[in-house]
């Protein structure tokens, strides 16, 4: 027991003058003076990300490919449901190309194109 030492310690973290310097630039704003605030890392973050150029665009499933898709599918007399499962894919993605918001999926359409009989990828689009 001669080693212990039983005084208690009070730890003070790093205090909090937000509320402070926040009446500080009220108090210094309201005479009249230009006030800026200090730099905010996600406001950087932000504007470097407004800046770039090189936003790049989701493809979606283009119209011709909607329309032969669609084309092919009712020549085979074949549902969406049907044509899904023959794919093994879920009905709202076939559902979702063909109205033309899927996302553009080269191996899902030249799956659909082999079961349909017509090619839906490259130049020849709707060629059997």
């Amino acid at each position: 027991m001669q080693f212990q030492d039983w005084t208690t310690v009070i730890l003070h973290g790093k205090r909090n003058n937000s509320k402070a310097q926040a009446f500080k630039i009220k108090d210094f704003s309201r005479e009249g003076n230009l006030v800026t605030k200090p730099k905010n890392h996600t406001d950087y973050h932000q504007k470097k990300l407004e800046k770039e150029d090189d936003v790049a665009s989701i493809e979606k499933v283009s119209l011709n490919v909607r329309l032969v898709v669609q084309k092919a599918r009712l020549e085979k007399n074949l549902t969406q449901k049907e044509l899904a499962q023959k794919a093994n894919i879920k009905p709202d993605e076939l559902r979702e190309i063909e109205i033309s918001k899927a996302t553009l999926d080269k191996q899902l359409l030249a799956k659909l194109g082999r079961i349909l009989g017509v090619k839906l990828t490259g130049k020849d689009i709707g060629s059997k």
